[in-house]
């Protein structure tokens, strides 16, 4: 793994020199933490961060936010507000009212006349007849809801999939038939890539989104109203693009020619935009105020943009910024344990789910078993044959006398 930090050191004193709180305040926890040792419990779903700049409760379920709109994984996008049910997915626009729908492509967007020309079109519809473009909407970059006004930014690609338009639409609620009517295009196109995603935020009084505009890359912001549109220049053009959770600082990712990541950060409120890292793996994402992950050949890695730190993180884990350092926790819906970090990720506290005890159960006890006298098998009896008994010849006995046999003959 290869992380080159280069001058993040020169890089933040410029960049936070006219903000010290972002980064004084890192600085201060880490001391106060050495005077107050914090702590970490965990109770109902929500943890209780302690040291010496105060306690803070952390919930669980607070991170998930409201139900998204959203269904990433079916590219659609549903919206229920005043009584009408605004739907975007594969079959284009949909508007519902107690049962009644309209359903649109779009198609007559590309050519109207508030974003076209005739020269323009002219070589739209040469190229929508070469199959290259077609007029029917692509995708959704991204939305607001304002009160009951709905914006809806939408994207046109080519038959390679790369965006050549994206033009922001209006919906009120409040009228009786809603339409989606055109407001214009901001300058330059955003980073959004999926069918449905959500690119556009609202600054003030201004809807705004991060896009290249030509070989430079900036926020292009455009009025409510839509009379006026802006180009906040920040730097040379980049690869890819988001706004953090703040929506007051983004992160920016270029790939180089050499297989590593560049990674930029954008400060809105002071316009400004440095990089300050480079890695080698897949940019997962940044939450404020500058922890970037990333995944890596051996496993998921987390840097501190600020400070330059990194460590090694679990992929199914929390995190929340506190006043007392960084709150990690894992897993991320039940966990088992959790840590608080200082800037350079040194440990300040630990927590951990104490151990519930083994209950073995046995079996319910049964009655003693008693034996059966099973009866034995009657074995027939051996028929034994009497003895025959052998008949005795009768002895002849010859008597011999000397006496005269008086038997006469």
């Amino acid at each position: 793994m290869f992380l080159r930090l280069g001058r993040i050191w020169d890089n933040l004193d410029s960049a936070y020199s006219s903000k010290p709180m972002m980064f004084g305040t890192f600085i201060f926890s880490a001391v106060v933490a050495q005077v107050t040792p914090p702590s970490v419990t965990f109770d109902k779903g929500a943890f209780k961060v302690s040291g010496g700049l105060g306690q803070e409760v952390v919930s669980i379920d607070g991170l998930k936010g409201k139900t998204d709109v959203v269904d990433r994984s079916k590219g659609r996008f549903k919206l229920s507000s005043a009584g009408k049910v605004v739907t975007f997915d594969s079959a284009g626009l949909t508007i519902s009212e107690k049962g009644r729908s309209a359903v649109s492509k779009m198609a007559g967007v590309p050519t109207s006349g508030k974003i076209a020309t005739k020269e323009s079109n002219q070589v739209l519809m040469q190229m929508v007849a070469d199959k290259e473009r077609k007029l029917e909407v692509s995708a959704l970059s991204g939305w607001e809801l304002i009160d009951k006004t709905l914006y809806m930014l939408f994207r046109w690609e080519d038959t390679a999939k790369k965006p050549w338009l994206e033009a922001l639409m209006k919906i009120d609620l409040t009228e009786k038939k809603p339409l989606a009517r055109l407001v214009g295009c901001f300058e330059g196109l955003s980073f959004a890539n999926a069918r449905v995603e959500d690119v556009l935020i609202r600054r003030a009084d201004k809807l705004a989104l991060l896009s290249n505009k030509g070989e430079t890359f900036g926020v292009s912001k455009f009025s409510l109203d839509g009379k006026t549109s802006t180009f906040d220049s920040l730097g040379v053009s980049v690869g890819k693009a988001k706004f953090n959770d703040d929506d007051a600082t983004a992160w920016t990712l270029t790939p180089t020619d050499y297989g590593t990541n560049i990674i930029g950060v954008a400060d809105l409120d002071q316009s400004g935009y440095h990089v300050v890292s480079e890695i080698r793996g897949k940019m997962i994402g940044v939450s404020a105020p500058g922890y970037a992950r990333y995944k890596t050949a051996v496993g998921l890695r987390m840097v501190n943009l600020l400070t330059g730190a990194q460590m090694d993180v679990q992929p199914e884990s929390g995190q929340r910024q506190t006043a007392n350092g960084l709150l990690m926790w894992a897993p991320a819906t039940n966990p088992k344990t959790a840590t608080l970090f200082d800037p350079s990720f040194r440990k300040l506290a630990e927590w951990t789910a104490p151990v519930e005890p083994v209950v073995i159960v046995l079996p319910p006890k049964m009655p003693p078993l008693v034996a059966k006298a099973v009866a034995k098998p009657i074995v027939p009896m051996k028929q034994v044959k009497a003895p025959v008994k052998k008949s005795k010849k009768p002895k002849f006995e010859v008597a011999i006398t000397s006496r005269p046999s008086k038997k006469r003959g």
